[in-house]
């Protein structure tokens, strides 16, 4: 049986192979294999000396060199970090393990334990991991064929152990297992507090170091005495294969990293009967059943009433805002509230800001920078819309709807839903501004003419972004990726959407930015001031106008679509 298992494995991974191959015949695929085979070389692979006249990409290199034990401790840092995260953030999804329709169908139905079918996937699952790790060893640039060998091991052995970890993790907490999470929640907690504390109670030896190898050999004390050097102890014996010198070290520390890495393993796949059960009976359900049967879970409260008459795009508006909620929930941002707040804390400490002044100033820059994230950053992220919805095409498709009343019910939940987190933040950052200092003295007035402008501004940048995101969806569907999809040719699709996302935001802001000029040229003459509020008020008119014009054009755009031109 195993090697039936085996044969399975290889021959899908040979026609994934040749089916992206395969697939590069069709020109938007050729352009963005190319796009990312560009990008690859100029910032990964090309060794052409850079303004200061070293190696491209040297830095790193000679920073592990010369601090090689600081390197260790702060890798050792981040693995804690994610290792203890894991169990403290919001479960996901990403690191269980996700049978295929096929697999439920051939494999459930066959005379295969189940323990075997979860080794089988754990296995799998290190495949991937492989390729990131070659990836990570092109850009550190070794030198010699040996160092390629040993950075390639080491970086390897750590990737599939936090890997393998994870995948533990997410096992154990499938719905169902709750009660039995307290005790690794309670250490992981207590391991993160722990180094946290020590960095923080020894900041000011940190701070008061007079040279970059005083720093270094401080921090590099912290990490590796007292409490914090016991947390990261098995992390360091990670972290220290892939910066070995020679074979003879790096077989030295073989041993430790590869019992670690075995102990990650039998982690994952030594997951009691009820475990194994929530990782299998989960997706055969949702492949046999479907989402349509009715279920024990707690009913989650719905953004809002949707009443029984109104316009369609209230209806897709509370559909897409229950799946956001999935995401986007206060329990999740309640979650974070700790997090952010001893960030700012150990800010204001770093910057030597004790007073409550300060404080408070860090947090009214945290939200500004989160507004700012919210605007840029925001559409690119929330695809509750027909970039997620683009799967069920044969559904909408078949409802009594104009394609244009479609789009724009699709548009409206991401778009509403990060308006109300820009407004947080800018309320935040307005009521906090007293504690920022600025190079001019602005007076309370002027502030809220100014938040109010950049409230009004805010919509306006997001719902153009967001349709022009479903714009793209609908024009090259075949590009529409999963979250987790990797690969060359997935990193330049994503290049050439930016690209034509950021033509189509210079686009659309012209006429917004003319008539806004215009409007302010004209109070300007007639009273001698500029209040921006107008301004502002007639560039979200404007951009509202111009979404309005492109969801007419997407939704004939939408009924011509053919659903064969998406990938299953």
């Amino acid at each position: 049986m195993a090697g039936a298992l085996l044969f399975l494995t290889l021959r899908s991974a040979r026609n994934a192979l040749a089916s992206r191959i395969k697939r590069l015949r069709q020109p938007r695929y050729a352009v963005g294999f190319s796009a990312g085979l560009l990008y690859v070389y100029a910032f990964f692979i090309r060794r052409g000396p850079n303004r200061t006249g070293r190696p491209a990409f040297s830095g790193f290199a000679a920073f592990a060199g010369e601090y090689p034990d600081l390197v260790v401790v702060i890798v050792a840092t981040l693995l804690m970090a994610i290792a203890a995260l894991a169990w403290l953030l919001p479960r996901s999804s990403r690191a269980t393990l996700k049978f295929l329709p096929a697999e439920v169908q051939f494999l459930f139905t066959a005379p295969i334990a189940r323990r075997r079918l979860v080794r089988y996937k754990v296995l799998r699952s290190c495949v991937r991991p492989l390729l990131s790790a070659a990836f990570l060893t092109v850009v550190f640039h070794p030198v010699t064929l040996m160092t390629a060998i040993l950075g390639f091991t080491g970086i390897a052995l750590i990737v599939e152990t936090l890997s393998l970890y994870l995948v533990g993790v997410a096992l154990r907490r499938q719905p169902g297992m709750g009660a039995t999470l307290w005790l690794p929640r309670v250490v992981a907690a207590c391991a993160f507090a722990a180094v946290a504390m020590t960095v923080g109670l020894n900041w000011t030896s940190l701070a008061s170091a007079r040279s970059e190898g005083g720093f270094a050999t401080e921090l590099v004390r912290l990490g590796t005495t007292g409490i914090a050097g016991a947390v990261l102890s098995p992390f360091r014996a990670l972290a220290r294969l892939p910066l070995a010198a020679t074979p003879m070290e790096s077989l030295a520390l073989a041993p430790v990293t590869l019992l670690i890495c075995a102990l990650a393993y039998r982690w994952a796949v030594s997951g009691d009967i009820s475990t194994e059960d929530a990782a299998i009976s989960q997706p055969a359900e949702r492949a046999t059943v479907g989402p349509a049967v009715a279920t024990d879970a707690k009913r989650k409260k719905t953004p809002f009433e949707l009443a029984a008459e109104g316009r369609p795009e209230a209806a897709f508006l509370w559909k897409n805002s229950i799946a956001a909620s999935r995401v986007f929930s206060a329990k999740i941002l309640l979650r974070a509230v700790p997090m952010v707040l001893a960030l700012l804390v150990v800010v204001s400490v770093a910057a030597r800001n004790t007073g409550g002044t300060r404080a408070l100033g860090a947090v009214a820059m945290f939200c500004v920078m989160a507004a700012g994230y919210a605007v840029a950053f925001g559409p690119q992220l929330a695809q509750h819309d027909l970039r997620g919805d683009l799967r069920h095409l044969q559904t909408l498709k078949a409802w009594p709807l104009r394609g244009a009343v479609i789009v724009r019910g699709e548009v409206l939940a991401p778009a509403v839903l990060l308006s109300c987190f820009a407004w947080m933040f800018i309320a935040g950052a307005l009521a906090l501004s007293s504690n920022l200092q600025f190079a001019i003295t602005v007076s309370w007035p002027d502030r809220v003419s100014l938040a109010l402008a950049v409230a009004l501004l805010a919509p306006g940048l997001i719902l153009v972004q967001v349709v022009l995101h479903n714009a793209i969806a609908l024009l090259f569907p075949a590009w529409v990726q999963a979250p987790n999809a990797r690969g060359v040719d997935v990193a330049g699709q994503r290049l050439v959407t930016m690209a034509a996302l950021l033509l189509g935001i210079a686009v659309a802001c012209v006429p917004a930015a003319l008539a806004a000029g215009l409007v302010g040229f004209a109070i300007r003459q007639a009273l001698g001031v500029l209040p921006v509020v107008v301004p502002a008020a007639v560039v979200l008119v404007v951009l509202f106008i111009e979404c309005a014009v492109a969801t007419e054009a997407l939704g004939g755009l939408f009924e011509r679509t053919d659903i064969g031109a998406l990938q299953p």
